[in-house]
């Protein structure tokens, strides 16, 4: 005999014949628990919430509210430390809005935070101190006070200059000029236009003399620079001027003490003083020159050539330039000159005879030796005979002969008596040349007799001439009187000139003055300064500021400025931009670099509201804070989608084929380091443990780390590419998703086809796997599929079973606080499985084929059935229905007659069945 017993209600294979199915296979199991081998129907839903109709997306936040959205939206619930807001962060996944954020008291905002968009701008406010390197400066500056304190107290006195005497009709006289206090007039009085004899010269025109009138009468009258213009200063008013200059470093202090300021007075008084060196001298050559102007006109008002003049220093140092100073043994030009003629004469070839040179063009070079080449090879002294004298002997002798020669008239004026001169001169030859034996040549004898000697004597006779000895009792030697007395003018002008110009110099030369005033050791301003000076520490600063919301979330920096070089004690005022509007930010933080032995790095320096943007930094660099934490921290990318959570406080997204990844624990910033590039395109994101599953368009990729910083990607050999985002789903060990193969299984071991046996690729390919969305609870992956009509797949990985339930959904949510799958559809959001009622639960056999035809005479169905929930079981013969049994209790009922091969039992019931047996015999049903 036969019977079927079904104590095993195992999982569907849709793509297996009827016939084909292994025992314990169903063709139907619908609405069962999958996690039991019993036939245990699920329970019916719960309306929870209201939905719009077509719904996507749900989430529910541990408030009990519900964000339901028609977006394909993927929502996190953020890692935060002592977080009750219940943030929870969600991302577009069509890229149609960048990621947002929402928490429990309604706030939801645009997620990150906009960096600023430009730099600080910075001023350089430098405190004004003294630095040790500004000390020279700081000297510089007081001596520079001290010179300008010194010549505003300057006053300008003529110096030098002619007694004035005004003119009388008789007599020359001098006036003040009338518009130049440098010159001087002297007026010399005219007679029918003509000057009084001995005053002619004054009308030369290099005297630039005109006519005027003075006093009702005729004069001429000549312009002389007389005066020079001096600097002095009074030293108590300049002592006291000085007293009261500030000292430029030390504020409300004053530059010098009562007894430097007196010392500095003194200093620059006697610097001007016209009593002392050079400028004494130079006032002197003033008054000499001068003198010499008014000398002239004295001396030819009083006469010239008096007996006082020729005992006087001029005429006696003029003859001693012809004949010599016998005191001093100087020699005088005729002197020399007449002693050089008688070497010549004694000289011949036995005693030596200079050569190269022609005595007669030459003497005093023949003489004094000189080579062809013009340099002298030193004085050459003939070999005097002995008894004869030297040339130190012979110049004494012709001196004495000159002296000798020169005699004094009846006028009182002195001459010189030339013929005896001339006759001594001759016999002191005819003594030397005498001594030398009579054979030796005498060949210059005749030239010295006949030419030489009175050459000689022309300059005596030029010096006794009356004009020339007029000329130097009046001082003017060497022109006539006109040019010599121009001369004379201008000599006076050049020396007011050159006082003037001294002056000026010494003016100019105050700045040296007041340095050396400044460095004298008895001044102590160098070291008053040193006192208050500092050591600067010069650092080299960039700023940079980023925005921080309401929310305490902190952008990345701003770019950073420009450099500045600021010594620690000077302060920086910043001004930042303003944040854009509409994105929550309340403050603003300052950061500033800082670097110290082994790194470098922003620190922070403060924070305030952006209602005011400006900010002086003063902070000293010992009390800055923490660096910023912020650098890299950008908002999340603009098309980021597939938001997922994992470990550690990250969470990832993708864009295009990159995966990116947040700061951990800083929702908010996602760093572009933190981006991983892939190969082909991603579809969806998965998690399990640490291990992100990423679905692309080619092959899968694991992506593993615990930081974000360190994120390794690897890529999967299967080819199993990603047909649905929405289809993928955490399970116990690995991810679940759909791929155009059929249903795929990522787990640490691969990529695993898991539907294989249950679906063909034709028969998978039915259901469209690109609609799938899936979601995960209590260990049973829920397919919702749009192809075929629509419907709903439950597997169970762990038994690889699969089923099917009564469920419609567009949007699913597996809701871990209340342990509950929720799912929207047709507008109304419905916790699975949670309602007191249970569903109808289906389970249909393959075909179970015998050996030969047999008959099924019982039925006994082991469960929980009841009137009220009764057991339906349809009984099939060769595909035929052959009856029908409605079961309320555990009695064994009959079964009609007829003999079948091929059999197939249809259970559906609310209650749980945990055995079915139909027997073909009582023997058979009373041996169970």
């Amino acid at each position: 005999m036969a019977m079927i017993d079904l104590r095993n209600f195992g999982g569907e294979m849709p793509s297996a014949s009827a016939r084909a199915l292994p025992a314990n296979a169903a063709r139907t199991n619908k609405n069962l628990l999958l996690a039991t081998n019993e036939f245990r129907p699920l329970a019916q839903d719960t309306n929870t919430a209201v939905a719009a109709a077509g719904a996507k997306s749900i989430y529910r936040m541990n408030t009990g509210t519900w964000k339901v959205s028609a977006s394909d939206i993927n929502y996190v619930k953020g890692q935060i430390a002592d977080d009750d807001t219940e943030r929870t962060y969600l991302t577009f996944n069509d890229g149609s809005a960048p990621p947002r954020v929402f928490d429990k008291d309604g706030a939801d905002r645009q997620l990150g935070v906009p960096p600023p968009a430009t730099a600080p701008a910075l001023v350089h406010n430098v405190v004004d101190e003294l630095r040790i390197s500004e000390l020279p400066e700081a000297a510089t500056q007081a001596a520079s006070l001290i010179e300008s304190t010194i010549r505003a107290q300057l006053t300008y006195p003529m110096l030098g200059g002619i007694a004035l005497d005004p003119p009388t009709s008789t007599s020359y006289g001098w006036l003040p000029h009338p518009t130049d206090q440098t010159n001087t007039l002297l007026l010399t009085p005219m007679t029918a236009g003509a000057l009084p004899v001995g005053y002619e010269f004054l009308l030369d025109p290099l005297l630039n003399g005109v006519e005027v009138t003075y006093s009702g009468l005729q004069f001429w009258q000549i312009e002389v620079n007389s005066l020079a213009v001096g600097r002095a200063v009074n030293e108590a008013a300049l002592a006291t001027a000085l007293e009261a200059v500030d000292d430029p470093v030390r504020p409300g202090e004053k530059l010098l003490t009562p007894t430097e300021a007196a010392f500095a007075a003194d200093e620059a008084h006697r610097y001007l003083d016209a009593t002392q060196e050079p400028q004494a001298a130079m006032l002197e050559s003033i008054w000499r020159a001068a003198w010499k102007v008014d000398g002239v006109m004295r001396t030819v008002r009083d006469g010239t050539m008096t007996a006082a003049f020729f005992a006087g220093d001029v005429y006696q140092r003029a003859l001693w330039q012809l004949g010599g100073n016998a005191s001093s043994g100087e020699e005088g030009a005729v002197t020399a000159r007449v002693m050089d003629l008688l070497y010549i004469v004694v000289a011949n070839t036995a005693y030596g005879t200079p050569t190269n040179i022609n005595a007669e063009d030459d003497p005093a070079a023949w003489v004094a030796n000189y080579d062809t080449a013009g340099t002298p090879l030193g004085w050459w002294e003939p070999n005097i005979p002995a008894g004869s004298f030297s040339r130190s002997e012979g110049i004494g002798k012709i001196r004495t002969a000159l002296y000798a020669a020169v005699k004094t008239g009846v006028d009182g004026v002195p001459y010189l008596d030339r013929e005896e001169f001339r006759d001594k001169a001759l016999g002191e030859l005819n003594d030397l040349v005498n001594r030398r034996p009579s054979a030796e040549s005498r060949s210059y004898y005749a030239p010295l007799v006949v030419q030489w000697l009175d050459e000689a004597l022309v300059q005596l006779e030029a010096f006794f001439a009356a004009e020339n000895l007029r000329r130097l009792a009046l001082g003017l030697t060497g022109s006539s009187t006109s040019v010599a007395f121009a001369r004379a003018v201008d000599d006076l002008r050049v020396a007011t000139d050159t006082l003037t110009a001294h002056y000026a110099i010494l003016g100019d030369s105050l700045a040296t003055l007041a340095r050396n005033v400044v460095g004298h050791y008895s001044v102590a301003v160098a070291g008053r300064h040193a006192e208050v000076a500092v050591s600067p520490v010069i650092e080299a600063r960039f700023y940079v500021y980023t925005y921080v919301t309401d929310w305490g979330e902190e952008s990345a920096m701003s770019p950073v400025s420009t450099m500045l070089e600021v010594d620690q004690n000077d302060t920086v005022g910043v001004t930042m931009a303003a944040a854009p509007s509409g994105r929550n930010v309340a403050k603003w933080r300052l950061y500033r670099s800082a670097t110290g032995s082994t790194s470098s790095a922003f620190l922070f320096v403060a924070e305030g509201a952006v209602t005011g943007l400006t900010y002086t930094d003063s902070v000293a660099g010992a009390a800055l804070g923490e660096p910023c934490p912020s650098g890299a921290w950008l908002q999340p990318p603009a098309k980021l989608g597939g938001l997922v959570g994992m470990p550690n406080g990250i969470m990832a997204g993708f864009f295009g084929s990159t995966v990116a990844f947040c700061e951990p624990y800083v929702p908010y910033a996602w760093p572009a380091e933190y981006w991983v590039a892939l190969e082909h395109p991603v579809v969806g994101l998965g998690v399990f443990g640490q291990t992100l599953f990423v679905g692309t368009t080619g092959n899968p990729y694991f992506i593993s780390g615990a930081d974000s910083a360190s994120m390794s990607a690897v890529k999967l050999d299967s080819p199993q590419s990603c047909a649905s985002r929405r289809s993928i789903a955490t399970v116990q060990g690995g991810v679940l998703y759909a791929s155009p193969d059929g249903l795929c299984v990522a787990t640490p071991n691969g990529v695993e086809l898991v539907s294989t046996g249950l679906f063909t690729r034709e028969d998978w390919q039915k259901l469209t796997p690109s609609t799938m969305v899936a979601a995960q609870h209590e260990g049973i992956y829920y397919l919702f599929y749009a192809g075929s009509g629509g419907g709903c797949l439950t597997f169970d990985l762990t038994a690889r079973k699969l089923g099917r339930i009564d469920l419609i959904a567009t949007a699913t949510h597996s809701d871990l606080l209340t342990d509950t799958l929720y799912v929207a559809h047709s507008g109304t959001i419905h916790s699975v499985a949670t309602a007191a009622t249970r569903r109808t639960g289906e389970y249909q056999t393959g075909k179970m084929t015998f050996e030969r035809h047999v008959p099924m005479a019982w039925l006994k169905v082991y469960g929980d059935q009841t009137p009220e929930a009764p057991v339906t079981v349809q009984w099939y013969g060769e595909g035929v229905l052959r009856h029908t049994a409605t079961v309320a209790d555990t009695s064994p009922q009959r079964l009609p007659a007829g003999r079948w091969l091929e059999h197939e039992v249809h259970i559906a019931s609310k209650a749980r069945v945990t055995r079915l047996v139909m027997a073909g015999n009582t023997e058979e049903l009373q041996a169970l």
